[in-house]
């Protein structure tokens, strides 16, 4: 997910945004990463970028 506000709970939007994925898609596991201002950048973004299908 990608924003260009603040988030202020992270963690908390990205396991419930998975949840409702992961229930929509009949139990499929889905990884949520979110992409926003002030959120620190880790190897793992650009490698979902390069890799990862975007929602």
């Amino acid at each position: 997910m990608s924003t260009q506000r603040p988030v202020e709970h992270p963690a908390l939007d990205a396991a419930r945004l998975s949840t409702r994925l992961s229930r929509l898609l009949d139990g499929r596991k889905v990884d949520v990463l979110i992409h926003a201002p002030k959120l620190k950048e880790l190897p793992i973004h650009r490698f979902a970028l390069e890799s990862g299908e975007e929602l």
